[in-house]
This record gives C-alpha cells, sequence and structure tokens, in this order.
C-alpha cells in the first residue's frame, strides 16, 4: 500500500492549505447550488436537473483534483516554481456561466 507523505514547505502563512479551504468552500458552495436547483423539480419538471447535473459534475471533478492541487502547490512553493491551476479555474468558470445562463433561460420559458 503506498501512503503520500506530505510535501514540505516553508511557507509560514499556509498558502496551500488556504487555498485548498477555498476550494474547498466553492466545492460546496456548487453543492448548495445544487439542492437549490432541487426544490424547483415540483414546479419546472425535469428540466431542473440540468442545472443540478451540471453543478453536481463540477463539483465533483474540483473535489477529486483537490489532492493534486494541494500538493502541486506545496510543491510549487518548496521550489519557488509556482504555477497557477488554470485547469479547475476555467472549469469553475465555465460552470459558473453555464448555470447561470441555465438559470435565466428556465425562468425565461416559465415566466
Amino acid at each position: 500500500m503506498t501512503t503520500h507523505q506530505p510535501v514540505v514547505h516553508g511557507d509560514p502563512g499556509l498558502q496551500p492549505e488556504r487555498t485548498a479551504l477555498a476550494w474547498e468552500r466553492t466545492t460546496l458552495s456548487l453543492a448548495v447550488i445544487c439542492l437549490l436547483f432541487l426544490r424547483w423539480t415540483d414546479t419546472l419538471g425535469v428540466i431542473a436537473f440540468a442545472p443540478t447535473v451540471l453543478a453536481l459534475v463540477v463539483a465533483a471533478h474540483l473535489r477529486l483534483r483537490h489532492r493534486q492541487r494541494a500538493r502541486r502547490a506545496a510543491a510549487a512553493i518548496a521550489s519557488e516554481r509556482g504555477v497557477a491551476d488554470v485547469s479547475s479555474a476555467l472549469t469553475l468558470t465555465v460552470a459558473v456561466v453555464a448555470t447561470a445562463l441555465l438559470g435565466i433561460a428556465i425562468i425565461g420559458v416559465h415566466a
């Protein structure tokens, strides 16, 4: 069995941990959004599942990549060569815009 050893870094402010907590809050927010969309199923019907599924997929993607991001951030601080995690930020941006557009479309159809 392989155990993951934490990457040691010299950041007294614990920047990777703060970033990891921010991504955890983002994932939790997406889960709450899923629950809010599910509340609309009695009014909107099956169409309310589209943004719910989108938010769940993105939340799962962000959660599964969490450990990889944290280890990469700690290693970047230790080596003093940080690189931004563009894919997760881009995924989140596209998901937020798509969820907003789906919400607007649903309201427009049922208004």
